[in-house]
C-alpha cells in the first residue's frame, strides 16, 4: 500500500558533511572511495530499514524531490555507503545524503537554497546498480596468510550480498566467508591453502524474482524443513497470528523463516512461492506460503531457510507421496518472493490489552507486498495521524490521547521488496562458554567489525583479543568490553585466566552457542600450559569459563580519527577505554558552544556526527557506559541509582500492556498489579529483558515523592524511545505511583521526566506460571513464562518429557514466550527447567561490615564478600553447600 508518485514511494531526506562533499564510506567500510568513480560522491547513509545491519551496503536507489520550490523533480541514483542511526529511525524510510547528492536534487543554481531546507520529503525506488566498471575487492589491512578480509565495491546488480564464498586454487572446497561489517567480508585461511582465489557471491536481491542464490527457472535456492503434526497448520507464533493460520486465507499453508526472511518481525505476512525438484517425491509444482513465525537458532546456518507447516511441506509432494517427502525432513527447494493475493479483505485483530487509552492489533490478510514499514491511525475527530509502533511481529500499538474518538481510519505503508542465559551454568564463579580461534597460530587477530584495524596487535591489547557472537558483540555495543577467560577440561589447559578485549564479531555458526569467543591465535595459546599452545590449538574448539570484568589499561583513552572526516563531518574510533567499555552515549562539545552534540554509533567502536557550520574545535568529549552489573546499567549515579528518562502510556490509572512480551492482560493482575513498564532496546534487549525488574524513582519534578517503586518490563518502547540511552515507558498507574499523595495527575501532565533507577531481582509472592500458547498441539508446544522470581531475564529453557531422559532445548519465540517442536513418540507431562539458582531461600539475614574487599570486588557498584557461614545462611535448609558452590550470586540488600 505504498503511496505512489509515478512509481516511486515516499521517504524523508537530510544531508550531512560539507555542502558539496562526497559523504563517507562509514559503516560500510568504503572510506574515501565514495568520492571516486563509480560513486562520484552520489551516496547516502540509510536508516535501519535501508541499511539492514550492513546488508544494504552497496544497494542503489533512485530518488527525487518535487515539493520544495527548489526541487528539480529529476531523479538521481545514489548508493548506500553508511548507516544513519538514532533519530533517522523515527521515519519509516530515511536517506541521509551527501551534500553533493542533496544538491543534485535541485534546479540549476538552487542547490544551496535546497540545502537550507535541511529536511525534505522525497520519492524513491529501489533500482539495480549499473557501474561502468568491474567489481573491486579492497583487502583489509589486517589480512595475513591465515586470515583474509576485504570490502566488496562496485557490485553491479542488486547489490546486497547474502553469501560470499572463496575457492583456493589448490582445493575444490569453497570456504564460506562471514560478513565482518558493512561491505567487508572475512574468513580464516586453513593451513596449506594456496591462492589465487576464486569468488562466488549470492545476492539478497530486492526484487521479487531473486532474493538469493543461483537461479533455477527464475527461482532461487533455499532449504526447507517442517514442524508440527504431519498435516498440521503450523503456528502464528512470533507474528502474533495464533490459530488464525489454520483458517482462510492461510489454510495452513504457512512457514516460519530464518532471520533473513523473518527480519525481526518485518517479514510477517510476506508471501513466497516455493517448490522442490531434487527429491524423487517432489512434484515440482510451486505453492505459495505466508511467513507467520520465526525459525531461530540452527535455521540461521543457511542463507535462506523455510520451516514449513507439515501441511505445506506435504503439498510440495507428488500425489500420495507427502509422507515419503516428510520423511526426508530437510530438502533443497527453489523459491521467489511474490505479492500476497488473498480473496478477502484486510483484518485488524484487536489485542486483548487494548482500552480507551491504548490500542494494539495484529494486521492480517494484507494483500500486496506484505511487510509493513509504517502504520498510522486517524481518529474521527482529528486531522492528525497517530504513528503506531510495531509491538512484535504483525502486531502494532499506540497510546490514545485523551479526548480522541473513534472510529479510526488506517494508513499502511509497505517496505516493498521490489525496489544473561548470557552467563551459563556457573563453575567457580565463572560461567560456561565455547572458544575457537582464527588467524595465524600466534597472530593478533583483527579489529574487524569494531574498526580497530591493526591496532589490536599493539598496546594495550597486545593481540589478546577476541571476536564474540551476537550475545557478546551486541551489534557493536560490545566493542571494547573485557572478559576474563580460562580453560580446564582439555589436558593442555593451564587453568589460569587471561583477559581479552572484544574487537570483532563472530557471526554465523558462532550463534549456535549461547556464548562463543573466537580468540586470536595468540590469545588461544595463552590459555595453555607452557609448551602446549600448539597442542591446545589443534583441539580447535574447547569449553571455557568466563566472566565479564572491567577493562584496566595502563594508558589513556584514544580517539582515532576516521579518514573520511572533514570540517563538516567527524568520525572516530574510541580505543583503550578503561571501565565497563560498552558505550551507550558519546557527546561532543565545541569550544565555542555550550550545546553538546550527540554523536551516533557508526559501527563497532566508531562514532560520528555532522559538524554544524560555524562550530570550532578543540572539542570536549563525554561518554556514558552501558555497564554490565545490575546496580548500574547506565548513567551518572545519584544515591546509588543511575539516570534515565520516563514517560507513560495508556489510561491515567491503567495497567499498561503485556505487548511484545506476550503477557497480554495478565499485567493488570497479581503479581504485577499494573506496576509495569515498556523499555527501549537497551532494556528490552530483543525480548531478553522481558520479566526483568527495576527500582525507579523521581526527585526533580515538584510532584515527585522521591520514593522508589519496583516495575517489571513487559513490553518494548521502540522508535523515539531509543533516542535516550535508557528510557522507561511506564503504565499510567506506575507513573502515578512515583508522585506525592494527591499529585499523580500533576506528575502525569509533565509527560516526560528524569528518573533514577537500578536493576533489582524480582520478588513475587507467587509461583512461576507457564501460560500455554493457543497454537500448541501434540507436535508443537509454546508457552509464556510469567512470575519468575530472581534476575528475570532467561537465557535457556529446557523441557523434559516424562518418557525420556533427554532435555529438549526450547527456542525463544518472542518476548517471554518459548517454543519447541515435540518429537514423535514423546509423552507428557513435561518438566521445565530455567536458568535460575534454586538453592536461595529468599529470606533476609543481617550482616555487619568488618573488613574491606578490594581488587575485583570493585568491578561492581556494590559487592559483599560474605563469610562462609553467612553465605550459607542465605540458602534453603540443607542446601548451603550447593549455594556455596555457585561462588558468586546476585543478591538484594538494604542498609
Amino acid at each position: 500500500m505504498d503511496l505512489m508518485l509515478a512509481g516511486l514511494s515516499q521517504a524523508v531526506a537530510t544531508w550531512y558533511g560539507p555542502p558539496n562533499g562526497s559523504g563517507s564510506g562509514g559503516a560500510c567500510g568504503l572510506e574515501n572511495d565514495v568520492a571516486n568513480p563509480p560513486y562520484y560522491g552520489l551516496i547516502s547513509a540509510g536508516n535501519q530499514n535501508i541499511f539492514k545491519y550492513g546488508k544494504g551496503c552497496g544497494t542503489c536507489y533512485q530518488v527525487r524531490c518535487t515539493e520544495n520550490p527548489s526541487c528539480s523533480g529529476n531523479p538521481i541514483t545514489v548508493t548506500i555507503t553508511d548507516e544513519c542511526p538514532g533519530a533517522c529511525n523515527n521515519d519509516a524510510i530515511h536517506f541521509d545524503l551527501s551534500g553533493k547528492a542533496f544538491g543534485y536534487l535541485a534546479k540549476p543554481g538552487q542547490a544551496d537554497a535546497l540545502r537550507k531546507a535541511g529536511r525534505i520529503n522525497i520519492q524513491y525506488q529501489r533500482v539495480r546498480c549499473f557501474y561502468k566498471t568491474t567489481i573491486t575487492f579492497k583487502i583489509d589491512k589486517g589480512s595475513n596468510p591465515f586470515y583474509l578480509a576485504f570490502a566488496i565495491e562496485n557490485l553491479n546488480g542488486d547489490g546486497d550480498l547474502g553469501l560470499v564464498e572463496l575457492l583456493p586454487s589448490n582445493s575444490k572446497k569453497w570456504l564460506r566467508m562471514q560478513q565482518s561489517f558493512g561491505a567487508t567480508w572475512k574468513t580464516g585461511i586453513p593451513s596449506g591453502t594456496q591462492g589465487p582465489y576464486s569468488l562466488s557471491e549470492y545476492c539478497f536481491c530486492a526484487n521479487f524474482e531473486s532474493v538469493n542464490g543461483s537461479h533455477v527457472g527464475g527461482l532461487s535456492q533455499a532449504v526447507a524443513t517442517w514442524y508440527g503434526p504431519p498435516n498440521g497448520s503450523g503456528s502464528g507464533g512470533a507474528c502474533g497470528l495464533e490459530n488464525d493460520v489454520a483458517n482462510p486465507p492461510y489454510y495452513g499453508l504457512i512457514s516460519a523463516g530464518n532471520q533473513n526472511i523473518f527480519k525481526y518481525g518485518k517479514g510477517c505476512g510476506t508471501c513466497y512461492q516455493v517448490r522442490c525438484t531434487e527429491n524423487p517425491s517432489c512434484s515440482g509444482n510451486p505453492i505459495t506460503v505466508t511467513i507467520t513465525d520465526e525459525c531461530p537458532g540452527a535455521c540461521n546456518n543457511d542463507a535462506i531457510h523455510f520451516d514449513l507447516s507439515g501441511k505445506a511441506f506435504g503439498y510440495l509432494a507428488k500425489p500420495g507421496q507427502a509422507d515419503a517427502l516428510r520423511k526426508a525432513g530437510r530438502i533443497n527447494i527453489q523459491y521467489q518472493r511474490v505479492r500476497c493475493f488473498y480473496k478477502t479483505t484486510i483484518t485488524f485483530k484487536i489485542d486483548k490489552g487494548s482500552n480507551p487509552f491504548y490500542l494494539a492489533f495484529a494486521i492480517e490478510n494484507l494483500n500486496g507486498d506484505g511487510d509493513l514499514g509504517l502504520v498510522e491511525l486517524l481518529p474521527s475527530n482529528s486531522k492528525k495521524w497517530l504513528r503506531m509502533q510495531q509491538s512484535f511481529g504483525a502486531t502494532w500499538k499506540t497510546g490514545i490521547p485523551s479526548g480522541t474518538q473513534g472510529p479510526y481510519s488506517l494508513s499502511e505503508y509497505c517496505f516493498c521488496a521490489n525496489f544473561e542465559s548470557v552467563n551459563g551454568s556457573h563453575v567457580g564463579g565463572l560461567s560456561q562458554a565455547v572458544a575457537t580461534w582464527y588467524g595465524p597460530p600466534n597472530g593478533s587477530g583483527s579489529g574487524g567489525a569494531c574498526g580497530l584495524e591493526n591496532d589490536v596487535a599493539n598496546p594495550p591489547y597486545y593481540g589478546l583479543i577476541s571476536a564474540g557472537n551476537q550475545n557478546i558483540f551486541k551489534y557493536g555495543k560490545g566493542c571494547g568490553t573485557c572478559y576474563q577467560v580460562r580453560c580446564t577440561e582439555n589436558p593442555s589447559c593451564s587453568g589460569n585466566p587471561i583477559t581479552v578485549t572484544i574487537t570483532d564479531e563472530c557471526p554465523g555458526a558462532c550463534n549456535n552457542d549461547a556464548i562463543h569467543f573466537d580468540l586470536s591465535g595468540k590469545a588461544f595459546g595463552y590459555l595453555a600450559k607452557p609448551g602446549q599452545a600448539d597442542a591446545l590449538r589443534k583441539a580447535g574448539r574447547i569449553n571455557i569459563q568466563y566472566q565479564r570484568v572491567r577493562c584496566f589499561y595502563k594508558t589513556t583513552i584514544t580517539f582515532k580519527i576516521d579518514k573520511g572526516s572533514n570540517p563538516f563531518y567527524l568520525a572516530f574510533a574510541i580505543e583503550n577505554l578503561n571501565g565497563d567499555g560498552d558505550l551507550g552515549l558519546v557527546e561532543l562539545l565545541p569550544s565555542n558552544s555550550k550545546k553538546w552534540l550527540r554523536m551516533q554509533q557508526s559501527f563497532g567502536a566508531t562514532w560520528k556526527t555532522g559538524i554544524p557550520s560555524g562550530t570550532q574545535g578543540p572539542y570536549s568529549l563525554s561518554e556514558y557506559c552501558f555497564c554490565a552489573n545490575f546496580e548500574s546499567v547506565n548513567g551518572s549515579h545519584v544515591g546509588g541509582l543511575s539516570q534515565a528518562v520516563a514517560t507513560w502510556y495508556g489510561p491515567p490509572n491503567g495497567s499498561g500492556s503485556g505487548g511484545a512480551c506476550g503477557l497480554e492482560n495478565d499485567v493488570a493482575n497479581p503479581p504485577y498489579y499494573g506496576l509495569i513498564s515498556a523499555g527501549n532496546q537497551n532494556i528490552f534487549k530483543y525480548g531478553k529483558g522481558c520479566g526483568t525488574c527495576y527500582q525507579v524513582r523521581c526527585t526533580e519534578n515538584p510532584s515527585c515523592s522521591g520514593n522508589p517503586i519496583t516495575v517489571t518490563i513487559t513490553d518494548e518502547c521502540p522508535g523515539a524511545c531509543n533516542n535516550d540511552a535508557i528510557h522507561f515507558d511506564l503504565s499510567g498507574k506506575a507513573f502515578g505511583y512515583l508522585a506525592k499523595p494527591g499529585q499523580a495527575d500533576a506528575l502525569r501532565k509533565a509527560g516526560r521526566i528524569n528518573i533514577q533507577y537500578q536493576r533489582v531481582r524480582c520478588f513475587y509472592k507467587t509461583t512461576i506460571t507457564f501460560k500455554i500458547d493457543k497454537g500448541s498441539n501434540p507436535f508443537y508446544l509454546a508457552f509464556a513464562i510469567e512470575n519468575l522470581n530472581g534476575d528475570g531475564d532467561l537465557g535457556l529453557v529446557e523441557l523434559l518429557p516424562s518418557n525420556s531422559k533427554k532435555w529438549l532445548r526450547m527456542q525463544q519465540s518472542f518476548g517471554a514466550t518459548w517454543k519447541t517442536g515435540i518429537p514423535s513418540g514423546t509423552q507428557g507431562p513435561y518438566s521445565v527447567r530455567c536458568t535460575e539458582n534454586p538453592s536461595c531461600s529468599g529470606n533476609p539475614i543481617t550482616v555487619t561490615i568488618t573488613d574491606q574487599c578490594a581488587g575485583a570486588c570493585n568491578n561492581v557498584a556494590i559487592h559483599f564478600y560474605l563469610s562462609g557461614k553467612a553465605f550459607g545462611y542465605l540458602a534453603k535448609p540443607v542446601q548451603a553447600d550447593t549455594l556455596r558452590k555457585a561462588g558468586r550470586i546476585n543478591i538484594q540488600y538494604q542498609r
